[in-house]
């Protein structure tokens, strides 16, 4: 199980350098083709682009970085792997936009694990 953390944390950690470095198109690269987001006070959202494109619409709001944290990982077989996690999302001047968790839907294609389906929201009221 801990190499699973490891393998979602390492994912993460390319999430999260793709978003703060404002490079979309790899952030959209880390979901399968046919992946679905499904974000908060939005409508879901299907496939790379469109993913993509909700997390641009974020940074062009004011997001500067977003930090992924990990609480809980669960293979399921050998294809699926479950993440249970918390986001913290910054302003350029370190103010915090939004914070809230997640649940991802890992998928493994060819070896490497990408993101499934993804479901987030917020702690603000």
């Amino acid at each position: 199980m801990a190499d699973l953390k490891a393998e979602v944390e390492a994912n993460n950690s390319k999430f999260m350098t793709a978003f703060n470095a404002k490079n979309f198109e790899d952030l959209g690269n880390l979901y399968t083709e046919d992946c679905v987001l499904m974000p908060p006070g939005g409508a879901t959202v299907t496939g790379r682009e469109a993913t993509a494109a909700v997390f641009k619409a974020a940074s062009d709001a004011g997001v500067a970085t977003v930090t992924l944290e990990v609480d809980d990982v669960i293979g399921q077989g050998n294809d699926v792997v479950s993440e249970r996690s918390r986001f913290t999302m910054k302003t350029a001047e370190g103010a915090i936009a939004d914070e809230g968790k997640f649940i991802v839907v890992w998928k493994r294609i060819n070896g490497q694990l990408y993101l499934h389906w993804d479901c987030f929201n917020s702690n603000k009221k």
